[in-house]
């Protein structure tokens, strides 16, 4: 074995090394951001969510596909580097879609978080469990855009009206809210005007929070792209050296 082949194998290692963490971190951040707006997709864009189960299934694929490229450097197989290649070209594919599917979700955010959520809040049912009530719990805010947006939920005033007329409440809220609009939330906590509650909107304040992710993922994505194409140039380098010196396995 000459020594810029020996190179070449070491360097496709420490490659293969440096993707496995990368395959680990991609899996982390993927699986991490899925859970964390779970309850956002169940009542908006599904669009919202392809970026990171595109990151966890380009993490595990590339786990294995390092296997490939191990494997194939030790043992200096045309086939296996050659498989190695086309699977990592294939990846990188993948994560240019993934990648670019962020940055278009970044863009697109506040359209789809505003469609479905004033939605929610004007169709609102207290009697009727609602993901809306969990997402204004995590995130801390009320309504679309605010508290004010409760106004237009006609049924849900109607059966605050109900509450406050049932409890002889004389210093109710001018806009009713639901419970989980309150800092402490207890029930008919929303009715009653001396409850602190949220102020800001669940879209602005989910659109900022998805945006920030998205960059971390647009940014882990990038660095993978170049990582991929080094081990897609290592790969060509040692295929070309096998050919040259051994006979195809």
């Amino acid at each position: 074995m000459n020594a810029g082949m020996k190179m070449i194998k070491y360097l496709l290692f420490a490659f293969n090394f440096i993707f496995v963490v990368f395959g680990f971190v991609l899996i982390g951040i993927g699986a991490v951001v899925e859970v964390m707006y779970r309850e956002v997709v169940s009542i908006s864009s599904n669009a919202i969510s392809v970026a990171p189960i595109l990151m966890v299934i380009i993490g595990v694929m590339m786990l294995l596909i390092a296997f490939f490229g191990c494997c194939g450097a030790y043992k200096e197989s045309y086939c296996m580097i050659s498989c190695f290649a086309v699977l990592l070209t294939f990846i990188f594919i993948l994560e240019l879609a993934a990648t670019l599917s962020a940055y278009i979700l970044r863009s697109n955010v506040e359209e789809y978080l505003t469609e479905s959520f004033q939605t929610n809040v004007h169709k609102f049912n207290e009697k009727k469990e609602n993901p809306f009530d969990f997402i204004q719990q995590k995130f801390q805010c009320c309504g679309y855009d605010g508290p004010d947006g409760y106004l237009n939920s006609t049924e849900f005033q109607i059966q605050a009206a109900h509450n406050i007329h049932d409890r002889n409440v004389t210093a109710a809220r001018d806009i009713p809210v639901p419970d989980s609009c309150c800092e402490k939330e207890v029930e008919f906590c929303g009715i009653y005007n001396s409850t602190v509650i949220y102020t800001t909107g669940c879209v602005s304040r989910i659109e900022k929070s998805i945006k920030d992710e998205v960059l971390i993922v647009g940014g882990v994505g990038l660095a993978v792209i170049f990582i991929q194409l080094t081990g897609i140039g290592f790969a060509c380098l040692l295929m070309r050296n096998i050919k040259s010196n051994y006979e195809v396995v």
